[in-house]
């Protein structure tokens, strides 16, 4: 049965243990945010309305001046601002979802316990947002996926605010909730230099897994 964004949130209804545990994914993982429908419609009402004044201003102070380059200048940033304008009314929101699902895909299969341990037990991998107990890998305001379904780490290329290349050192995984990749650090350097930034991140991810499968083997004994 497809979930709705209220069940995704409704584990604060059921009390006790399994609201406490919840808040703590949710409060490191700003899952609720990201779905509340009041918190989205604000941010696309308010964030429009200042894009699209600022888009107006900047109109009329290219027709105030009429000089070539500030008529330039007001135009390309009023493009830029409407096209921010629309965004926020059209697509902001809708690539936030998926990473909720994807928290409540790894509870219904795994358990709310089994996460919250993790995460109590996570430690930070150093120059990145990242956080793991050795299970799960914790991106702090975004995601959470099992390490094990980590398929590959790899140097994601994307274009940056200046139209020149932005390196990071992501990750590619494959889970209930489908397909994904996700980056943990921007790199800088040549292609050699950016690779060599990605091992050691990977080599703290993989080395906290290999504990933790260490301590179950004991625990098992």
């Amino acid at each position: 049965m497809k979930k709705t964004k209220k069940e995704i949130v409704s584990y604060y209804d059921m009390g006790g243990d399994v609201e406490k545990m919840y808040k703590a994914l949710d409060d490191f993982l700003v899952i609720t945010k990201k779905v509340d429908e009041n918190h989205i419609k604000n941010v696309k009402k308010w964030g429009s309305l200042i894009a699209f004044g600022a888009a107006a201003l900047l109109i009329v102070a290219a027709v105030y001046d009429r000089s070539l380059e500030v008529v330039i200048l007001c135009a390309s940033l009023a493009f830029l601002s409407a096209g921010l304008g629309v965004y926020l009314l059209t697509g902001y929101g809708g690539n936030e979802y998926p990473n909720a699902k994807r928290v409540n895909a790894l509870i219904d299969a795994d358990g709310m316990q089994e996460l919250y341990d993790d995460l109590q037990r996570s430690q930070p991998i150093p120059g990145t947002s990242a956080y793991t107990g050795g299970k799960y890998l914790f991106l702090r305001g975004d995601a959470v996926m099992r390490i094990d379904d980590i398929k590959r780490f790899f140097i994601y290329e994307k274009e940056g605010d200046d139209r020149h290349a932005e390196y990071h050192v992501a990750v590619e995984i494959e889970d209930e909730a489908g397909k994904s990749h996700f980056l943990l650090k921007e790199v800088f350097g040549t292609k050699e230099e950016r690779k060599a930034q990605m091992i050691p991140i990977r080599e703290s991810i993989m080395t906290e897994r290999n504990r933790y499968l260490k301590l179950e083997d004991k625990v098992e004994i």
